[in-house]
């Protein structure tokens, strides 16, 4: 550790006084802590403060101390690394082979939202612009005022209109895998396991996959590109998240949504090992 005598110095320097003679100890200081000088002048008390380290190291005119320095800072908050006007989730660019993952078909709040739609799922390619997106998950959707829910898949083949497999409900549990085989062609697979139910579809062109998706979505209304009114979903849970090759996640692969404006319409939080979860922001 240091000695003192430099910051010693420095402190009274600071405050346009010289150092006296003998005024400066031979104790050095602790990181972590600060040095607190009280000075005599014109009859009042002045006070200074120099980073550096807990006891009473001057005498004479000048008295200091030291302190534990306690910062009134919080730390920087992170943020998402990515942001879209109408996904949440992560994404993992790369070349993937299969990617898997869990969420519960959520309850939507039908009365703040009459109209809203909400669609979960895992997929590959739809990051990047690719034409060969490859997805299947759950949708949700306020329809008079009433939850309606289903299970689908699609591709750049159907234009991307999503193909209904199941009739699920809120509260179920999902199981989704987009997977690769060996000729190069995709199967996708979604499950209600709660009520046992299971679906697959292929796709038989043959493609890389350069992205891995776990997204909460505002679609498009079909054959348009507008976006429907994003239901207030509460928060979702993704779950047993895998990608082949196998690849963590850090929040720089967590995706924001936020309108074109800014406002942020749904946040997902950081990964917490092979989960993460997307909670709804109101946006008024």
């Amino acid at each position: 550790m240091r000695k003192l005598t430099v910051a010693a110095a420095l402190a009274l320097a600071t405050l346009g006084l010289a150092t006296p003679a003998g005024a400066v100890t031979h104790a050095s200081y602790p990181r972590g802590h600060a040095l607190s000088c009280h000075v005599g002048y014109r009859g009042l008390v002045r006070h200074h403060w120099v980073t550096v380290g807990g006891r009473r190291i001057l005498r004479g005119y000048v008295d200091c101390i030291w302190h534990p320095v306690v910062s009134s800072l919080s730390a920087p908050v992170a943020t998402p690394g990515l942001a879209s006007t109408n996904w949440s989730g992560y994404v993992l660019t790369g070349e993937y082979q299969a990617v898997s993952g869990e969420w519960t078909v959520p309850t939507l709040n039908c009365a703040v939202v009459p109209g809203g739609v909400t669609v979960d799922w895992v997929g590959v390619n739809g990051w990047d612009g690719s034409a060969n997106l490859f997805q299947t998950g759950s949708e949700s959707a306020c329809v008079n005022g009433v939850q309606a829910n289903d299970a689908w898949w699609t591709d750049a083949a159907l234009g991307y209109v999503a193909q209904d497999q199941l009739a699920v409900n809120a509260g179920d549990v999902i199981s989704a895998e987009v997977q690769q085989s060996s000729s190069g062609t995709w199967t996708a697979t979604v499950t209600d396991v709660t009520s046992g139910q299971s679906a697959t579809a292929s796709d038989s062109a043959v493609y890389a996959g350069s992205s891995a998706e776990w997204v909460t979505e505002d679609p498009t209304v079909q054959g348009s590109s507008d976006l429907t009114p994003l239901a207030d979903f509460g928060i979702v849970t993704f779950t047993n998240l895998q990608v082949v090759p196998t690849s963590a996640l850090t929040y720089a692969d967590a995706i924001e949504m936020q309108t074109s404006g800014g406002t942020v319409e749904a946040m997902p939080s950081q990964p917490q090992g092979a989960s993460f979860s997307a909670a709804y922001e109101p946006t008024t």
